[in-house]
């Protein structure tokens, strides 16, 4: 009889993760559309890598969005996950637009140069630093992306504490490095059936950063120790 019982929790417990997955999986459809048209429109190539870097501009909100879903509902526990990601959308939207839409322009204007590279008559190495700036600074996106869904801190200290995390925290950053791998070879390899997997990658995108954001929760928020702001 407890075999049985452990069974049933199981199921229940598979089946509660499969019911999130696909309820935020919908959300995300819906809200990175735009996004998603431009990358499978215009692919990776040419000027579509222009015009999914600017169209990337519409993923900032939703991430931050599904990131407090998730952290819904490991703090919350019950089985509403629309209802959490609608919230965390109307609460992020404007502070991850303030990061996002630089953000996005700055990478369309290094995807610029890169698709077209006979244009470009300057230094390599400029190219080399603006490709590693870009790069570091979508791996920062991650931990400015959790901390703007799950606190509510100043722009100004959300940018500090996120810089700080992703080179004090070297193994959260590189384990956000293998999500976006991962998320490019799925896109590259799997095309159209690449979308269904977005609310898994954002899954394991929070699961990489939830020491962070717990660290932040303790040190920088009533819950735990009031610490000073890294400098």
């Amino acid at each position: 009889m407890a075999k049985m019982d452990a069974g049933s929790g199981l199921l229940v417990r598979l089946g509660s993760w499969v019911y999130w997955l696909a309820a935020i999986e919908l959300c995300l459809l819906v809200s990175c559309a735009p996004m998603l048209a431009a990358v499978f429109l215009f692919g990776f190539s040419g000027g579509g890598v222009t015009v999914a870097a600017l169209s990337s501009v519409f993923a900032g909100p939703a991430l931050a969005a599904a990131c407090f879903a998730w952290g819904s509902r490991r703090r919350e526990g019950d089985e509403t996950p629309v209802k959490y990601f609608l919230r965390g959308y109307r609460l992020s939207w404007k502070e991850m637009l303030v990061w996002q839409a630089p953000l996005a322009v700055i990478l369309a204007a290094v995807a610029v140069v890169i698709s077209n590279p006979d244009a470009y008559d300057g230094p390599e190495w400029v190219l080399a630093a603006a490709i590693a700036v870009c790069a570091v600074l979508v791996l920062v996106s991650f931990n400015f992306t959790g901390i703007t869904a799950l606190f509510s801190f100043r722009l100004r200290d959300r940018a500090k504490l996120s810089l700080y995390y992703s080179f004090s925290r070297p193994f959260t950053t590189i384990g956000y490095a293998a999500v976006v791998v991962a998320a490019y070879l799925a896109l590259t390899h799997l095309g159209v059936v690449a979308a269904a997997l977005l609310s898994t990658f954002t899954m394991l995108a929070f699961e990489v950063g939830r020491p962070v954001f717990g660290d932040v929760r303790e040190r920088f928020t009533s819950e735990g120790t009031q610490d000073e702001l890294p400098a």
